[in-house]
């Protein structure tokens, strides 16, 4: 089997992607704490007196710790996915405006809904993040993307 050409995406910044993952982590949190109130007697007690409070506080909580959990998998920032025919890498653009580039040591496709892609990366041992490519900021380059993604996205790079 012959090897992908070499190509190059920018990916995009996350910000729907980021969103959602606040909006399902708060609907989430607001759903558990009104089961919870209902469940301890919410005549009852310190439940009793906040009564609607507490699926806000619910949805607060986790719509805090949904926004947490989407920066640390889909940070912010410039971002280049780049295979060179050999390997996969990452491209960010660091705070001191160099380029810093990162090997990755495994990229799997998880889902593929035609002109959207969630990829997950490993950069090494324990550190993975999540890739969001969308044809419309890649471009051009979108077929020879996806191209390279079914050939050489599987497992082990």
């Amino acid at each position: 089997m012959r090897a992908a050409p070499a190509v190059s995406a920018l990916l995009d910044d996350c910000r729907p992607e980021r969103l959602l993952i606040a909006l399902l982590y708060g609907a989430t949190g607001a759903a558990l704490a009104a089961w919870g109130a209902a469940h301890a007697g919410a005549g009852d007690g310190l439940f009793g007196q906040l009564g609607p409070l507490v699926p806000l506080l619910g949805l607060l909580i986790g719509a805090v710790a949904g926004l947490k959990l989407a920066r640390h998998l889909l940070p912010a920032g410039l971002s280049q996915l780049i295979w060179d025919g050999q390997a996969w890498s990452l491209q960010r653009q660091a705070a001191a405006g160099q380029p810093d580039t990162v090997v990755l040591t495994e990229l799997r496709r998880l889902f593929d809904l035609g002109p959207w892609q969630l990829l997950r990366a490993c950069e090494g041992p324990g550190r993975q993040r999540w890739l969001v490519l969308r044809e419309r900021r890649v471009g051009a380059g979108w077929h020879l993307l996806r191209v390279a993604l079914a050939a050489h996205a599987r497992g082990r790079v």
